[in-house]
């Protein structure tokens, strides 16, 4: 069983989760702020803008939650852990309860658009998917992506990357996973402009 050299390395499978970890958060936290900055969606390049955030994260979402549940686990499964017992089961409960909270906020998105009075659940709504993303990521952090470099020998990190990439193959391509990253990082640009824009104009 070996080494964590390899799991360690900035082009293995954990890494890819760590990164996609980042890029998740780093968008979430730009939205937070351009939703409270904002006038409840009453202009078209807002509402623009947050529908596009909400359709990368779900994007994202299924991309990583993806690849942890149909490569990651069942190898994880081999090395004797379920997924009815913690902690296994413990991250599935959460990628469910991340998707439930993230239709809530598309669903509070389409009640505030145009409608500044509205802004209101929409940011309860944000917040509660922000809280409860940045406890799951914690989680997987400290608990599950340790246990995967304690227990996967290099052989398997190295097959279940390349399961990783023909997941990614699946689901559109090499180009299409690097286009939803640099989406992401765009989208974050925007928003975090928006906030700016905000601060010096009265309105997002």
């Amino acid at each position: 069983m070996t080494t964590a050299s390899h799991h360690a390395s900035d082009d293995g499978p954990l890494a890819m989760l760590r990164r996609e970890h980042g890029v998740i958060c780093d968008l979430a936290d730009a939205m937070t702020r351009a939703i409270e900055s904002s006038d409840g969606g009453s202009k078209p390049a807002t509402r623009q803008l947050w529908q596009a955030a909400a359709g990368v994260l779900h994007a994202l979402a299924e991309q990583h939650h993806g690849k942890e549940e149909t490569v990651l686990m069942s190898y994880l499964e081999l090395r004797g852990f379920s997924r009815a017992t913690r902690p296994l089961a413990a991250v599935l409960a959460d990628h469910r309860r991340h998707d439930e909270l993230l239709d809530a906020v598309v669903a509070a998105l389409a009640r505030a658009s145009g409608d500044p009075r509205a802004s209101a659940p929409l940011r309860v709504a944000f917040a509660r998917y922000r809280a409860h993303l940045q406890r799951y990521i914690e989680r997987e952090e400290n608990i599950l992506l340790p246990l995967a470099e304690r227990v996967l020998a290099a052989a398997d990190a190295e097959e279940v990357m390349r399961r990783f990439g023909m997941f990614i193959e699946l689901s559109g391509g090499a180009g299409w996973y690097a286009g939803l990253m640099a989406s992401a990082d765009r989208i974050r640009g925007a928003a975090t402009r928006a906030v700016d824009q905000a601060g010096v104009g009265g309105g997002a």
